[in-house]
């Protein structure tokens, strides 16, 4: 049974529109990833993932892994 979170989180770092494709093809390949959508103006990443094959720390590494910073 799919157990899908629907999170959003502030991402320092984003400025434009290829920061947010940036991030919606990096979290879009990951396993599990249901939907992302980024926001550079407003500063936020929402994903909708099945919590049973991916947790909140990959998702965070991944963006980390781009240069961009996850708040709290």
């Amino acid at each position: 049974m799919e157990a899908y979170q629907d999170r959003r989180f502030p991402v320092d770092g984003m400025s434009c529109a290829r920061c947010e494709e940036r991030i919606r093809r990096k979290l879009g390949g990951l396993d599990g990833v249901r939907k992302v959508a980024a926001d550079a103006r407003a500063g936020e990443v929402r994903v909708v993932f099945d919590g049973q094959r991916l947790d909140l720390a990959q998702i965070h590494a991944a963006i980390a892994a781009l240069g961009y910073r996850v708040g709290p």
